[in-house]
């Protein structure tokens, strides 16, 4: 079984690849280090898969097992109940994989 935390940084890679350079570029002009991100905005970046059918499955799964913060790499991701905030950093590392 793949692990779910490679399943939501599957589905920050594609939300990234399409928003990402945009993200960035308003994150600088503001001079902002984080970004606040809708989870309705990443639901139709998530493919189902045989352990989920929805996004939400797959997110309250994450949050039971790893609380309100997960590391990847050096960056850490910050999970509420409607939205999760990522640094800049990790977006420009997940654009430049």
């Amino acid at each position: 079984m793949v692990e779910t935390i490679d399943l939501l940084i599957e589905v920050l890679k594609k939300y990234f690849r399409s928003r990402g350079k945009q993200i960035i570029s308003l994150m600088k002009t503001a001079g902002q280090t984080e970004v606040r991100i809708e989870l309705l905005g990443l639901r139709r970046y998530f493919e189902e898969t045989n352990s989920y059918s929805k996004f939400d499955d797959l997110y309250r799964d994450i949050r039971d097992k790893y609380g309100d913060t997960i590391r990847y790499g050096e960056s850490m991701i910050k999970l509420y109940d409607e939205y999760i905030v990522v640094s800049s950093d990790l977006i420009e590392k997940i654009l430049n994989k």
